[in-house]
């Protein structure tokens, strides 16, 4: 109960930074919408923004581990900090700056999702697709794409899951063993759960042969 009044306050102190954000870049004042991200995230989360710019994502969740675990309330309000400091970015034409701040928001995101964190907005999945289909044109860190390949076989959107798949293996065959894994737990499934997740079972079998071929070569 505690841990949820917690993550509920969170949740609403963010609330009133990202709509200060937003007001301001609806008027074009993107300094002022950067200021409210910088104040926000010294206000939430006890910490300077410029240490987000100089850690990786990896580093971020560290420094969100309290004891072994990941607080999932800081870790939700850090992603969405950083994935409208992304947007400002892009708008000012930052590409570099705008895709390296919205893959760590998509990392922790992913991560929070795949934990299985409690208390998660119903909207985080739906941000964390938004994040994954604007940094499509791009070659995502490998760590991250697994984290997507991930988040797909979890929300059962097993064609993406696949897709995902194959374009990580194309740059790193060491996935393969995890991917052969993938298609065991696929076939064993239903021919319903398979068809509701948008891959039949002869296409699932199509994709574990293909895999096997890759695994030999």
């Amino acid at each position: 109960m505690l841990e949820q009044d917690y993550f509920m306050r969170m949740i609403s102190q963010l609330t009133a930074v990202l709509s200060e954000v937003l007001f301001h870049k609806k008027a074009q004042q993107m300094e002022e919408a950067r200021g409210g991200i910088r104040t926000g995230v010294k206000s939430l989360l006890g910490f300077d923004l410029d240490l987000l710019h100089s850690f990786s994502d990896a580093q971020i969740l560290e420094l969100l581990n309290t004891s072994g675990e990941l607080d999932a309330a800081k870790c939700y309000a850090t992603a969405m900090l950083l994935k409208e400091e992304a947007g400002i970015d892009a708008v000012e034409g930052k590409t570099a700056e705008s895709v390296g701040t919205a893959e760590k928001a998509l990392s922790l995101m992913l991560e929070m999702i795949l934990s299985g964190a409690a208390g998660l907005p119903a909207s985080t999945a739906a941000d964390a697709e938004a994040l994954i289909e604007i940094l499509s044109p791009y070659e995502l860190p490998l760590h991250i794409e697994e984290k997507i390949f991930r988040y797909y076989e979890q929300a059962r959107r097993y064609d993406k899951a696949e897709d995902t798949l194959f374009g990580i293996v194309e740059r790193s065959h060491q996935f393969v063993p995890e991917g052969l894994q993938f298609y065991q737990r696929l076939l064993k499934k239903s021919d319903e759960e398979l068809q509701a997740g948008n891959l039949p079972r002869g296409e699932a079998e199509e994709g574990a042969a293909e895999l096997r071929r890759i695994a030999v070569v």
